[in-house]
């Protein structure tokens, strides 16, 4: 989030369930007073494996960064490969 931030990259960034508290905290206090700024990012949380939302938002996007664990990460890695589009990972 932070290196979007930096480079005025419009993002939407995608949080687990129960994991956007700390991902929106650090936005609200960060975008107070930059209005211009606020209107690049949105903070999300839902369960993941919400194919139709997802792919949409993958459809959209130029870059796609990853955090996520194994057993999340393989499904989003194996659905870019068929689709042929570029994935930035990161495994946690």
């Amino acid at each position: 989030m932070i290196f979007g931030l930096l480079t005025r990259s419009a993002q939407f960034v995608k949080c687990a369930s129960g994991g956007a508290f700390i991902p929106r905290l650090f936005a609200h206090s960060y975008l107070r007073g930059r209005s211009q700024a606020g209107s690049c990012l949105e903070v999300a949380e839902w369960k993941g494996g919400k194919r139709p939302l997802e792919a949409a938002l993958f459809a959209e996007a130029d870059c796609v960064v990853a955090q996520a664990a194994m057993r999340c990460w393989r499904p989003l890695a194996k659905w870019f490969r068929a689709r042929r589009a570029s994935l930035v990972t990161e495994r946690g």
